[in-house]
């Protein structure tokens, strides 16, 4: 999958490909995060020989990409590794956000609902599809006067838990 968030920031998107085993010495790595200018306009020029983007890519890979390297990015990585795009669905927090900002241990980031699925975003990333999901559960439940926090454990069928606070 590639998570495409637009709206990160003013300045930055940030992008995440998933499902790719990433290899770097002795350290494998189950994603890429970029962090992306939205302003920088580029034009990138694939350079892989017609024949060969004919017969392994078909139509989807382009000779060259001009716009946003936030739009273009994306494109080039669905075309390459015919992987979908997911972008952020509906939800909007209180603050008009597609996201939550919470913690997993010790690590800030935000977690983002989406139609199918959720993906936390920091390090480590964590993506769980819903289907994936065996019960949520809440902690830490106060009146809505006193406290307007709470834990969201997150059960998968195998077992796993993923709290998020």
């Amino acid at each position: 999958f590639f998570f495409n968030d637009t709206a990160t920031t003013e300045i930055y998107t940030e992008q995440i490909v998933g499902s790719v085993r990433c290899v770097q010495e002795t350290a494998t790595y189950p994603y890429i995060i970029m962090e992306l200018k939205k302003d920088d306009e580029e034009t990138v020029k694939v350079k892989v020989k017609p024949e060969e983007r004919q017969g392994q890519f078909g139509e989807e890979l382009q000779d060259e990409y001009v716009g946003p390297l936030c739009e273009t990015v994306p494109r080039i990585f669905k075309a390459i590794m015919g992987i979908n795009i997911i972008m952020p669905g509906t939800f909007k927090s209180s603050t008009e956000h597609a996201c939550v900002k919470c913690n997993v241990k010790a690590q800030e980031g935000s977690l983002y609902p989406l139609h199918k699925s959720l993906i936390f975003v920091t390090k480590p990333v964590v993506y769980i599809k819903i289907d994936d999901l065996q019960r949520v559960e809440f902690h830490r439940i106060g009146s809505a006067i006193q406290n307007k926090l709470f834990d969201l454990e997150l059960i998968l069928k195998n077992g796993v838990s993923h709290k998020f606070v």
